[in-house]
């Protein structure tokens, strides 16, 4: 028994460390809505194949994007920005409910997790990006 166990942790463990066939690098960067940071908004890096990397961006637009947990990074090529949340109020009648302003339902319209998204090329030698969401 306790063989069959040696065996499943071995053969089981590379799993949850394997980044796969991709070219992964480190990106950090800045998201802007018209020249403006975009603050506290959660970011989906899609890629065409592939695992997305995913980001939080700070009071400032400022994040660093992440592929895995204990990997940060995002997968080389053709990838889209999709934003997945931004920094709503809460809703005094509904507690849960999130209420957007004007400006950031309009943002989400554009870029939020049902439209096409903001296409972007990430190169090996990406390592700080500065998007500006018009």
């Amino acid at each position: 028994m306790a063989t069959l166990i040696a065996l499943l942790v071995l053969t089981t463990a590379p799993l949850g460390c394997n980044k796969g066939p991709y070219d992964i690098v480190p990106v950090k960067g800045v998201i802007l809505y018209n020249g403006e940071p975009l603050a506290n908004c959660s970011v989906e890096f899609r890629p065409v194949t592939g695992r997305p990397s995913t980001a939080k961006t700070d009071e400032m637009g400022c994040f660093e994007a992440y592929y895995t947990v204990d990997a940060k990074g995002i997968q080389v090529g053709e990838v889209h920005l999709f934003l997945t949340d931004l920094d709503g109020k809460q809703d005094p009648k509904n507690p849960g409910l999130l209420i957007y302003t004007k400006e950031q339902q309009e943002i989400m319209k554009k870029y939020g997790h049902t439209t096409t998204g903001f296409p972007l090329t990430i190169t090996k030698k990406e390592n700080n990006l500065q998007i500006d969401l018009q």
